[in-house]
């Protein structure tokens, strides 16, 4: 029973970790996206100028 318990406390504290690393890769992301788009649209307004 302890085990069990040992080993749920194990994956919760994987989960925990491989979330959290997922949130800061996807808030990256979305940095570098927001960049990109930024970029692309100064492209676009100096093209036009």
């Amino acid at each position: 029973n302890q085990s069990f318990e040992e080993r749920l406390i194990k994956v919760e504290d994987i989960v925990i970790k491989s979330v959290s690393e997922l949130t800061q890769y996807w808030s990256l992301l979305r940095l570098v996206w927001l960049l990109v788009e930024n970029r692309i649209l100064l492209d676009e307004d100096s093209d036009k100028v």
